[in-house]
């Protein structure tokens, strides 16, 4: 099996289910919104990843997520998304762009009741399955540090693998002999 090169990690949840608040812990920042030019994920100090980042879902916005990421052609892109009638279109965009999808579905999300049925539609976790993909419950109402966390882990090791790290050094000259 062929190396997946475009990442995207999502985040899936109903309103208010905890996604923005991950992306701030992510990021370590407040208020972390969907820019138009690729971002810095650092790791430590020297080392980061290029992403690009979307905060507000498509489903929320009522947009194509071909339109939010424009011209862009990111290799890692973090999205938020809304469990909303279109969100297949936007799954289906990533898988159709080469894209290995790796899910966090907040269940129960921050502001939701405990007894939710796990899944929502086994059509779109059937979906989810069949392409290439990783898919996780995670509790929205425990401590996001730990989901931010394990994100950074796996963005830091998707892209170490691939010789995709960046580093803020530069790069020592070499002494002629």
């Amino acid at each position: 099996m062929a190396q997946q090169e475009k990442l995207m990690i999502g985040i899936l949840g109903g309103e208010k289910s905890g996604k923005t608040h991950t992306w701030n812990l992510l990021f370590q920042k407040r208020l972390v919104i969907t820019g138009r030019k690729i971002r810095r994920l650092h790791f430590d100090d020297k080392t980061y990843a290029e992403v690009f980042l979307v905060s507000r879902s498509a489903q929320k916005r009522k947009m194509d997520i071909k339109t939010i990421l424009k011209d862009n052609n990111p290799q890692i892109v973090l999205c938020s998304l809304q469990y909303a009638r279109n969100l297949s279109d936007t799954l289906k965009y990533f898988v159709d762009n080469g894209y290995f999808m790796y899910l966090h579905w907040l269940n129960p999300g921050y502001e939701e009741p405990n007894d939710l049925p796990l899944f929502y539609d086994s059509d779109l976790v059937d979906y989810i399955l069949s392409v290439p993909s990783m898919l996780g419950v995670r509790n929205g109402k425990q401590n996001a540090k730990g989901r931010a966390d394990e994100i950074r882990d796996f963005v830091y090791a998707w892209t170490k693998n691939r010789g995709l790290l960046k580093s803020t050094e530069k790069p020592k000259a070499r002494k002629e002999e």
